[in-house]
């Protein structure tokens, strides 16, 4: 074996050891149990943006007071949003890794029926984003076009 395969064998040995570095963060930076949090989240803020956008679009001849007051609403909140957002990341990392000891202590202690309940209730509460944009795009509603741009079909 000459000095250039070799040479490649080390680069593709470290290379993989690097994937499986960063595959192992990831898998930190994931939240275990309280996800959900981070998911609802996301929901609102996309919620909000869009009923802003939808509110600028009917506001008629009052458009530039809109456009105004959300340039102002923006600049204030921005910073404070860059400023906390990591601390609020670090919380829920701290609040699941605890959620996650009292979990495994648990689990020592407690029967399989009362597992299988915890797990559901759980899942339960992953899709609930999901259920409630579902529940509003079928209620028949007298502004349909209101929840159509609000929840992304329009």
């Amino acid at each position: 074996m000459g000095e250039g395969e070799e040479n490649k064998n080390i680069q593709e040995e470290v290379n993989k050891e690097a994937n499986i570095q960063e595959e192992v963060d990831v898998e930190e930076e994931r939240l275990k149990y309280l996800d959900f949090v981070q998911t609802g989240a996301v929901f609102a803020l996309v919620s909000f943006s869009k009923l802003y956008l939808f509110a600028k679009d009917v506001s008629g001849p009052f458009k530039p007071y809109v456009e105004n007051a959300g340039g102002r609403f923006k600049s204030v909140v921005r910073p404070i949003y860059y400023k906390f957002q990591p601390v609020s990341n670090e919380i829920l990392k701290f609040a699941d890794h605890k959620v996650d000891e009292s979990v495994t202590i648990l689990d020592l202690f407690v029967p399989p029926i009362v597992k299988q309940l915890c797990t559901q209730a759980y899942s339960v509460a992953r899709d609930a984003p999901v259920v409630a944009c579902a529940l509003t795009y079928y209620l028949l509603s007298p502004n349909e076009k209101f929840y159509m741009v609000l929840y992304g079909d329009g």
